[in-house]
């Protein structure tokens, strides 16, 4: 028998100094200028990886997901500008460096963001 032990809610993150303050804002920025933001995550097909490419394709974005290597580089990526957006777990260093600002979250277990449904991504869920 295979059953969960634990889940944890993904969420955007930006950098601290973005003007980004709300995830439509960060879909309207993306529609844009499509060439110029870039949504970074931790390594290929991990969950936060997974997640930012169904993002992209439910919002019809032609934003770029940018693997990197680790947590660590992901903020350091956000902090010098390389990528606009992050996907992060609740628990990840990413959404928990000082230099980083979440912008919603994906399921219903933080009331005091909106949900990435509210924003106009009807179904959107992801979870790790």
């Amino acid at each position: 028998m295979i059953s969960p032990i634990g889940s944890f809610d993904l969420v955007m993150v930006v950098d601290k100094a973005s003007k980004l303050k709300a995830v439509s804002e960060a879909i309207a920025q993306a529609r844009k200028d499509p060439a110029g933001f870039n949504i970074g995550t931790v390594g290929v097909g991990s969950t936060q990886n997974l997640a930012a490419q169904l993002f992209v394709a439910m919002a019809g974005l032609e934003a770029q997901v940018v693997p990197i290597r680790s947590s660590g580089d992901v903020v350091s990526a956000l902090r010098g500008g390389n990528v606009q957006g992050a996907g992060s777990t609740a628990a990840d260093p990413v959404r928990q460096a000082a230099s980083a600002r979440r912008l919603g979250k994906q399921a219903v277990r933080q009331p005091a963001r909106p949900t990435m449904s509210d924003t106009g991504l009807t179904n959107y869920q992801a979870t790790s």
